[in-house]
């Protein structure tokens, strides 16, 4: 069986799938679909998501937008000389075009261009406004002018804020706090360690503007100094940074920027940066272990079962880790429906059945700090079993799934399958290594 690399698999995975032909893969060979859904690769730092999405939400300083509106121009032109002969491309590049306008400040793409796109290609027009919509852009109507721009919530704004006009230190502090939560989870390393950089640069004049003059340091140690730099801090290390000297308001302020990551990075499918991902497993695993209760049922009966699970990224049938928990352990039965059987008992063990190559270890369930809670199980390469996970001896895949409380109680009532979305790490000798999303969901009830 054929074995994706690992810097194949992270950057396959790192992208939103937005118009991915079927036989892509992390495997396959360049394709203008490939291509068109990355957005075409014209930034050195741009190689691992798409680029309209990033440029829209990340890629530039609020007051700049001149290199990014720059990006998406020679954009259209390189891909262009790379696919123009190619079957297809002119239905793709009808595609491309609505999407750049997006992010250009002339008009959005007119009613009859949208109108005339292929359904596919309409699809994927749908699934961008869907993406940057869940970040607060609000949708352009078609021929409307204007630059797609996301909205900032509030984390950090005084209630004068809503009565004065103009530029304030909480407002500035505020649209930075929103630009740190969209890098984080849009971006890859390079983006959390452009931003941080930048930041750690502009500090002291962004302090001296805002917060106090230059004369004497006023701003130094301040809780708008602290703040500032313990989101540099959160780019730089992930959610185990921490904060530490912060108190209210800023205190607040920073754990609405943590509430805000969790949500985007433990339910949806925001793709992330293998820094950010692997920070959040380890504080989430951390945190939820100080909440369990001496009353806490690691197992409980309306979990047991068996459990379909279905890797997100299904358009990767050679991919090792996932092919081999198959029945059959190759990759057309995941390729097939992209499902796996995992049984779990009651006594917190976990059995892949009908499939010796593989060995399931233990599961169990740990309370939340909101309405989702966290559901674990890890499976292991069988003695004998050859390299059944893509990886070396010992290899080790992770699942980490989150459990809507109100969706286990109403299910309790209506018997419908109990669903959940995760993530799979995969660890190998004590290091974990992201890998991707994966859904599952309750096929066979115990009780």
């Amino acid at each position: 069986m054929q074995t994706a690399s690992t810097e194949a698999v992270a950057q396959y995975f790192d992208e939103f799938d937005f118009c991915l032909d079927s036989m892509d893969s992390a495997l396959s060979g360049p394709s203008m679909t490939k291509a068109l859904n990355r957005q075409v690769e014209v930034h050195p730092n741009l190689t691992k998501t798409n680029i309209l999405i990033k440029n829209v939400l990340i890629l530039n300083s609020p007051e700049d937008h001149g290199p990014a509106e720059r990006e998406l121009t020679g954009l259209l032109g390189k891909f262009e000389t790379a696919y123009a002969t190619e079957p297809g491309y002119a239905e793709a590049r009808a595609y491309l075009d609505a999407v750049c306008a997006l992010g250009l400040p002339g008009p959005a793409a007119s009613p009859a261009a949208l109108d005339a796109l292929a359904p596919n290609y309409m699809q994927a027009y749908r699934r961008v406004l869907s993406v940057l919509g869940d970040f607060g852009c609000a949708p352009l109507a078609p021929g409307a002018a204007g630059r797609a721009a996301p909205a900032d919530a509030d984390i950090c704004l005084s209630v004068l804020d809503a009565i004065v006009e103009g530029h304030t230190k909480t407002k500035a502090l505020n649209a930075l706090s929103n630009r740190v939560v969209r890098t984080m989870c849009v971006g890859n390393d390079d983006d959390l360690a452009c931003l941080a950089r930048e930041m750690g640069s502009k500090r002291t004049a962004f302090m001296t503007k805002w917060v106090g003059g230059a004369q004497g340091g006023e701003w130094e140690g301040s809780q708008e100094d602290v703040y500032y730099q313990a989101l540099i801090e959160l780019l730089s290390n992930g959610l185990t940074a921490g904060a530490r000297g912060l108190r209210n308001p800023w205190a607040n302020a920073y754990a609405r920027v943590v509430a805000a990551l969790v949500r985007e990075l433990g339910a949806r499918r925001t793709p992330a940066s293998s820094r950010v991902l692997t920070s959040f497993v380890t504080w989430e695993s951390e945190l939820r272990r100080t909440l369990r209760s001496a009353g806490w049922d690691e197992n409980p009966l309306d979990l047991v079962g068996v459990w379909a699970v279905g890797d997100d990224m299904d358009l990767l049938p050679d991919y090792a880790p996932v092919a081999a928990l198959s029945s059959g352990g190759g990759g057309g039965a995941a390729a097939a429906g992209g499902m796996l059987r995992v049984m779990l008992k009651r006594d917190g063990s976990a059995e892949i059945p009908d499939n010796g190559r593989v060995k399931g270890l233990r599961w169990r369930l740990d309370p939340g700090p909101t309405h989702l809670d966290t559901l674990r199980f890890e499976v292991r390469q069988a003695a004998g079993g050859g390299d059944a996970l893509g990886g070396e001896e010992g290899a080790l895949l992770s699942y980490t799934g989150y459990v809507d409380r109100g969706a286990r109680i109403e299910a309790r009532f209506s018997r419908r399958p109990l669903k959940m979305t995760g993530r799979l790490t995969r660890v190998v000798r004590g290091e974990q290594r992201p890998s991707t999303r994966f859904s599952m969901r309750l096929v066979e009830r115990e009780d």
